[in-house]
């Protein structure tokens, strides 16, 4: 009788102990687009090394806000090596409105351009979607900084 009460009040342990560490955490549930509104935004060019080797994909990058919707910290969640850098900083430059999650998501998508240009094309897409556009070769205007954006 008491090896029986030990083994169910184990098992009962090990269940409770199981879906106490199975739930998601706030940081791994989704970050809702009716959440993330901007307030500035930074352009930004292609990566130099990533449109010098025709590199093309998309970044994901998770956002921590603090109570004021500055970035405090920029994480990468997937993308291509050579294009992590460039969407990391950039999106470090950007500011929200609060949330309650304290958090954002912007969705970086780098494509090269299919003809001839002499300019990275940058389109923001609100909530959290950016489409930058690369030309092959070097481009002058890199070294030039181009002003923020605001809403």
């Amino acid at each position: 009788m008491k090896v029986m009460l030990v083994r169910v009040a184990l098992a009962f342990g090990i269940i409770a102990f199981v879906s106490l560490n199975c739930r998601p955490s706030q940081e791994d549930a989704p970050i809702m687009d009716k959440d993330i509104r901007y307030t500035t935004y930074e352009e930004m060019f292609y990566p130099a090394f990533a449109r010098q080797t025709r590199t093309e994909g998309v970044v994901v990058v998770r956002l921590k806000l603090d109570d004021h919707g500055r970035v405090t910290l920029a994480t990468a969640v997937s993308g291509h090596e050579h294009l992590i850098q460039g969407a990391v900083e950039n999106a470090k430059k950007w500011q929200f409105e609060p949330n309650s999650r304290k958090a954002a998501v912007l969705v970086y998508n780098f494509r090269m351009a299919s003809g001839l240009c002499n300019s990275t094309f940058f389109n923001f897409q609100p909530p959290d979607f950016i489409t930058v556009i690369g030309c092959p070769g070097p481009i002058e205007e890199e070294k030039a900084s181009r002003p923020s954006s605001t809403n």
